[in-house]
């Protein structure tokens, strides 16, 4: 729920709304798989009920929209009257929840490895159009978070048309992420720079504090959520958005850190509780072993997957 209303020297009224803005889908509601890794009883409804009965989230980003199956379960919600599009863009369910379309992809990093990222569109209508664009890209586009056959320039040009905005995610886990498995500079990866991005999101692997050590990531905004594969991981990190309204259009705002719109807290696990804090060994690319390791995180503003010290 959000809270009472807090006053902004920048521009209208904001009220704090709770947000999870990156959760799967497992399963259509005719039963097709779309996260084959996401529990079976992940549908576009169990989240709606988890977030509205369970979790008190106000705004939830479902990053499978290029899915068709899950376009056809939302546009369901529309014809059925429980959901209606929002002129500020995403779509309010019961006067409730605001649904969030979004599309996570795999793509390929100039200088080897791969990594995920986010793009956040306004409508089901920029959903289709981008569903329709990955279609003869990716193998199978029902199927979740697959590897495109695209560059991170032309993924971001496709979204922006869209009138949307593209975020690296989970961006310091070791697999299938940014810092993690692609570059030790995030401005390395487009010529603008990182202020391309609309933000960046954690993960569970890292916080604000780990993050902001890192200087070419002080123009952005951070983003804590769930990556849940099972209704009962939804919200189990999530963020505190001071907006006017629950819309898409406010969310851009807060990530911009315009008119007053913020992102006021990111709630996390601690990092050093996740499977992905430890280092692992540089040279066959196991996990190493305490004693064995000394803890190197940051080198001039770059980060260091660790050194042996014997």
């Amino acid at each position: 729920m959000p809270s009472p209303s807090l006053p902004s020297a920048d521009g209208p009224t904001v009220r704090e709304y709770y947000a999870d803005l990156h959760v799967h889908v497992g399963r259509t509601e005719k039963g097709q798989p779309v996260k084959v890794a996401a529990a079976a009883g992940l549908t576009v409804r169990a989240v709606v009920a988890e977030c509205l009965e369970r979790k008190g989230i106000d705004l939830v980003g479902l990053v499978d929209c290029a899915s068709p199956g899950v376009l056809e379960d939302l546009e369901d919600l529309v014809r059925e009257g429980r959901a209606a599009p929002l002129p500020g863009g995403g779509l309010r369910v019961e006067g409730r929840l605001t649904i969030l379309p979004a599309v996570e992809l795999e793509l390929a990093c100039p200088a080897g490895g791969v990594a995920h990222f986010v793009g956040y569109l306004p409508t089901l209508e920029a959903a289709r159009h981008i569903s329709a664009f990955l279609s003869p890209r990716l193998t199978n586009v029902q199927l979740s978070s697959q590897r495109a056959r695209l560059t991170l320039p032309e993924w971001l040009d496709a979204v922006e048309a869209e009138g949307g905005v593209v975020l690296p995610a989970h961006a310091f886990t070791p697999y299938r992420s940014v810092y993690g498995s692609c570059t030790r500079r995030l401005g390395e990866l487009l010529s603008e720079g990182p202020a391309r991005f609309g933000g960046l999101e954690l993960g569970l692997s890292a916080d604000t504090e780990l993050a902001d050590r890192l200087a070419e990531l002080a123009e952005l905004t951070f983003l804590s959520n769930s990556d849940a594969h099972s209704p009962a991981r939804i919200a189990r990190e999530y963020n505190l958005l001071a907006l006017a309204e629950p819309s898409f259009a406010e969310v851009v705002l807060a990530l911009r850190r315009q008119g007053g719109r913020r992102v006021a807290a990111n709630y996390g696990l601690d990092p050093r509780l996740g499977k992905y804090y430890r280092t692992f060994c540089p040279r066959c690319g196991s996990l190493a072993l305490l004693g064995r390791l000394k803890p190197v995180p940051f080198a001039a503003g770059r980060i260091v997957r660790g050194c042996w010290t014997g």
